[in-house]
Order: C-alpha cells, then structure tokens, then sequence
C-alpha cells in the first residue's frame, strides 16, 4: 500500500495569507487541514489565497473543508479566491458548484489584483 502525499504551507505574502495544497487531500488529512487554515485565518485576519497548482487529487472530505473555511472568511468580511487549479481539481469544484460562491483565477497575480479591489 502506497502513502498519500499530502502538505499544506500557509504563509503571510504581502496583506495576503497564501494557502498551498500539495499532494492529495483525503481523509483524515482533510480534518487536520482544516483546522490548521481556519487557525491562520483567524490569527491573521487576513484575505486569502488558496494555491492548488500542486495539488492533484480533492476527495470529498476534502472539498466540504472549503465551504466551512469560506463561511469563517464571510464572518470576518474577508475574501477568498481560488489560483492555479488543475483541470481534474477545478472541474471538481466547478461540478459541486464552488464557482458560484468563490471566484477562481488561473494565476496568483490575477487573484492578488481581484482581492485588492
């Protein structure tokens, strides 16, 4: 049995917190990572960036994380934008509807330029 690569760097770049995923987040990661971003959120108080150029595979678990993280953005009147997805992440995303709610960009510069205004 093979292990699951999963890592989640989160630094403060400019006024942004910038959220990488990398490797496949699955359960129970998932849960863990969650927790550790919604601790920056809150510490930071900051508008975010998730970067997925490096993440290739979201199970379910993984996707309902964003939706709870997106919520705790709205109460603090904090936005979130989503960059650099892969095709099979995004379209992921696009068939649970996250477009509708969280704006995707296909580089990180054109979110920092949507989270500006």
């Amino acid at each position: 049995m093979s292990e699951v690569f999963f890592n989640v760097d989160i630094k403060k770049e400019e006024e942004f917190l910038l959220v990488s995923i990398e490797g496949k987040l699955v359960f129970p990661e998932a849960d863990h990572a969650e927790n550790t971003i919604t601790n920056e959120i809150r510490k930071n108080n900051s508008d975010v960036i998730f970067n997925f150029q490096k993440c290739d595979f979201i199970a379910s678990s993984g996707y309902a994380i964003f939706i709870r993280i997106k919520k705790e953005c709205d109460e603090k009147k904090l936005k979130i934008a989503f960059a650099n997805c892969q095709e099979n992440v995004k379209r992921g995303f696009f068939v649970i509807g996250y477009q509708n709610i969280i704006k995707f960009f296909d580089t990180f510069e054109e979110a920092k330029d949507y989270l500006r205004k």
